[in-house]
């Protein structure tokens, strides 16, 4: 085995380095050696002689040059250091830093560099030494300090202060790699940071952080903010404001801070769960401006914000929230953030709520955090509330609250629209929870004290099939030679249609002695229905168990509803819907009379509260042909009948009674679907009327509830004409338009009038006069109104209904 040493001499001291180089008296600390050593191949019989070598390196370089320990050079294959002398004390540090094992090899640290650091916490006058570390970056050697500098109360912070020593030459260089500044007067104080994020967050090259804060003794105020470079040389930014010890009364609420933030290719970075939006920048908000100053303050704040809040591009948000406060007994910080990106807005709530009741001695404190969420994108509005277990507790501290809830809505465009759920703590044991449900944990309550332990838990949700409950209760004593316990437990599931219910409980007592042994008696019942019947099981020590059965037989039979049932108490009587979508004209008559509408874009959509496989059109008197969907069939889960024919007949009749029936033949029809909920209109469950807690689909996507239908496109319209060639030799008017628009080919005007028409009439004389002054700057004006005077209308208008046998079509004017 073979060890080599190569060191140099380095003249550099403190005064060198950058920003605070000028304010480091001389002589108090230098630079004063590097090396660097190399071990060959190691061997077991290696070890000691490696050790002998590296005390005899030791003995030859006491003084000015760094020596490496035994461990450093076993542990790996070459270390790199340097050598601090601080003075007046003449206090030496040396500093190791392993290099890579072979070529190409990649280090586990930051940017794969090697650094390493020793912890100082020295002082000489105004300076201060945190820690000195090196590091090893390309061809050159860091001296890395992180220092500080108080002159006349004014703190000069720095963070990555470096003297680089270049490994072939030797030529030395300052670096830094973040700035802080604070000052403090009695109880105002002042501080502010500026800090290079090493590595910068992904996929950003480039990242700089900055913080300030004023700190007085009625307000607060903190902001930070980050500027990042990414790879495509865009830039990303985003600033967090916060002010605190507000106190402006709202009512009977009392608001003590805001809190604000904005960013431009930046993502938000929302929490995932419910327990994660404590730690999120907007809620966890700055931190305390008096601990700014102080080692890897502002660093690690910095930090923090740049892995939680991320460069993106095209990602753009908005958030503003508020601290409140209800009569000492409730504080609450809630914040309302929008983010949006190329084809989704997100908009989000994110809160913190902490109550204790009563405020001065609380015999209960509940800590819940709050997330609400809904994206266009999905279609789904998710609320999730999470207790902080080690903040919640009831009548004893060490009695302590957990768990979560949770609240679900998708619509449109999600494949789940229409499905919904709503759940506290979670679901039956035995549901199989769908894939896009969300997970929360029990709600319990923990409590130890001394010999006595008590664990409860329960839940509850609501689906579109059914509803479920139960919970958990266990106490236990534990002595040194006696054990006790109570088990307890619920499990209810409710089905909507048909009506059936499951329930099943369970309680269990028992005792563990130790010369006496182990005993425990218990008893299980389990209820169905209706018709109500169940079964009780009591397990008893010594004899056999008791099996009691009372009520009908399990599974008993399910009675199916008749439609008219169906129809009255689970659709409510419900009829077909339609909704004028397009072509409605803005002028309609009065309340109750027929809708006004234009043949051109005239849309409708028709939905049926049942599902309805395939719609068909009129297309004759008495004719009907299919327009959208196939043949098929539907469930009808409380009739207890799979296989029911359920097509949707379209008609579009008009006249007095009705007598012209129209064909929807040509019209452009698309279908319309919806989530119809599984218990109305799933397969039917066979013979057992006891609703299954394992689930199934809650919800059948995509079900053709009916239709969208547009009116067919207008017929090509001639122009009117012919015109005067002499209009359109020169182009007039100070637009350069000839005076009548180009003819549009497409759907016919729409019909209007004729009390419209006289109301146009009806303009005043200015209006008029300006009107044909156009036309006749365009020489468009007819004979009649070429010159002169403008003829009086109001006769004619008067007399319009004698004068126009139809409503007149209305035909925008053209602009010259």
């Amino acid at each position: 085995m073979s060890l080599l040493v190569l060191q140099a001499d380095v003249t550099a001291g403190l005064a060198d380095v950058p920003v605070i180089g000028k304010l480091v008296p001389p002589g108090v600390g230098r630079l004063v050696g590097a090396a660097v050593a190399v071990r060959g191949t190691q061997a077991p019989a290696g070890v000691e002689v490696a050790k002998r070598l590296v005390d005899a390196v030791g003995v030859a370089s006491v003084g000015r040059r760094p020596v490496p320990t035994a461990e450093g050079v076993l542990a790996y294959r070459g270390l790199a250091g340097v050598a601090l002398e601080l003075l007046p004390r003449g206090k030496a540090v040396d500093v190791w830093v392993a290099l890579p094992q072979k070529a190409g090899e990649t280090l586990p640290t930051a940017d794969g560099q090697a650094s390493g650091w020793v912890e100082l916490e020295w002082a000489a006058g105004p300076l201060r030494l945190h820690r000195v570390g090196v590091l090893l970056r390309g061809d050159r050697l860091w001296t890395l300090l992180d220092a500080a500098v108080d002159v006349s109360g004014v703190v000069l912070e720095a963070r990555g202060l470096a003297l680089g020593v270049a490994l072939s030459g030797g030529a030395v260089e300052g670096a830094l790699e973040g700035l802080g500044l604070s000052y403090a007067a009695g109880p105002v104080a002042v501080a502010g940071a500026l800090v290079r994020l090493r590595p910068p967050p992904s996929p950003a090259v480039l990242a700089v952080g900055g913080l300030v804060a004023v700190s007085t003794p009625q307000i607060a105020f903190g902001a930070a903010g980050m500027y990042a470079q990414m790879p495509d040389g865009q830039s990303s930014v985003f600033v967090i404001g916060q002010v605190s010890g507000l106190r402006v009364p709202l009512g009977p609420v009392l608001l003590t801070g805001m809190i604000a933030g904005f960013g431009y290719n930046s993502d938000l970075g929302l929490p995932r769960s419910a327990k994660e939006v404590p730690g999120h920048p907007l809620v966890a908000g700055l931190d305390d401006p008096k601990k700014l100053p102080v080692k890897d303050g502002p660093a690690k704040v910095l930090q923090t914000l740049g892995d939680r809040i991320r460069p993106a591009a095209g990602s753009v948000w908005l958030a503003a929230g508020a601290d409140l406060e209800l009569f000492k007994a409730l504080q609450a910080r809630l914040v309302v953030a929008v983010q949006a990106v190329p084809g989704d807005v997100t908009v989000s709530l994110l809160g913190s709520v902490n109550a204790s009741l009563p405020p001065k001695k609380p015999y209960a404190g509940v800590c819940v955090a709050l997330q609400g969420v809904y994206r266009s994108s999905t279609g789904e509005v998710a609320v999730r509330g999470a207790l902080d277990g080690a903040r919640s507790f009831l009548g004893h501290p060490d009695c302590r609250l957990e768990g979560e809830l949770a609240l679900s809505v998708w619509m449109p465009p999600s494949r789940h629209a229409g499905d919904f759920v709503a759940t506290v703590g979670g679901y039956h044991p035995a549901y199989a929870k769908p894939a896009h449900y969300p997970v929360a944990d029990r709600m319990g309550v923990r409590w130890s004290t001394g010999a006595v332990s008590v664990r409860g838990e329960c839940y509850a949700a609501l689906t579109p099939s059914m509803v479920m409950a139960g919970g958990r209760l266990r106490v236990e004593y534990t002595s040194s030679s006696v054990r006790a316990w109570l088990d307890a437990l619920l499990d209810t599931a409710v089905q909507w249609a048909p009506f059936a219910f499951s329930v099943r409980m369970g309680l269990r007592a028992g005792v563990d002695i130790d010369v006496v042994g182990r005993t425990e008696i218990a008893v299980d019942l389990e209820l169905w229905g209706p018709p109500t019947g169940g079964v009780a099981h009591l397990h008893l020590p010594v004899v056999p168990d008791v099996v009691v059965r009372f009520g009908e037989p399990a599974p008993p039979r399910r009675e199916p509803l008749p439609w008219p049932d169906v129809d009255r108490d689970l659709l409510g009587g419900g009829r077909p819907q339609v909704e004028i979508t397009g072509g409605l004209l803005s002028e309609q008559a009065a309340d109750g009379a027929p809708r006004r509408v234009s043949p051109a874009g005239f849309a409708f959509v028709v939905r049926t509260p049942v599902p309805c496989p395939q719609v068909y059109g009129t297309t004759g008197a008495s004719s009907h042909e299919s327009l959208a969907g196939a043949p098929g069939t539907i469930s009808v889960r409380p009739m207890d009948k799979d296989g029911v024919s359920a097509p949707c007949f379209l008609s579009l009749t008009s006249g007095t009674n009705q007598q012209v029936h129209h064909s929807l033949k040509a019209w452009d029809v698309r279908p319309e679907t919806a989530g119809l909920p599984a218990g109305l209109f799933g397969p039917r469950l066979g013979a057992a009327t006891s609703p299954d807690p394992r689930g199934g689909g809650e919800v059948l996507p995509g079900r053709m509830v009916g239709a969208r239908l547009e009116s067919p496109a207008g017929q090509r319209v001639e122009p009117l004409g012919p015109m005067e060639k002499t209009h359109l030799d020169e182009e007039g008017g100070p637009a350069g338009l000839h005076g009548l628009p180009r003819p549009a080919w497409g759907s016919p005007p729409a019909t209007g009038a004729i009390g419209s028409t006289a109301a146009v009439l009806r303009v005043t004389d200015a209006q008029r006069a300006a009107t044909v002054a156009q036309w006749r700057a365009c020489g468009l004006a007819p004979a009649a109104l070429a010159d002169g005077p403008l003829p009086d209308l109001a006769a004619y208008t008067t007399r319009l209904h004698s004068v126009l046998a139809a409503d007149p079509l209305l035909v925008p004017a053209g602009v010259c």
